[in-house]
């Protein structure tokens, strides 16, 4: 089976990036999940802060290619 998607270019960049980097996201999500999971396992690790959570979150989609700023950069 054979998938054609057409964007029109630069008007639908956004559109474009979501789907050629989709599974940098959904990896970058995995493993924040797994990551998760093993803070959980840990006695004392209840009280992470939002920022330590959302510098773990950015970590991890960096590690996996995937960058926010990169992808919406100019648009709001």
């Amino acid at each position: 089976m054979k998938a054609t998607i057409e964007f029109q270019l630069p008007d639908e960049q956004v559109e474009f990036e979501s789907a050629a980097n989709g599974s940098k996201a959904i990896k970058s999500l995995y493993d924040f999940d797994m990551w998760l999971l093993a803070q959980k396992q840990h006695e004392g690790k209840e009280s992470l802060t939002i920022n330590h959570l959302h510098r773990i979150l950015r970590e991890t989609m960096e590690d996996n290619g995937f960058h926010f700023e990169k992808m919406f950069d100019g648009l709001w």
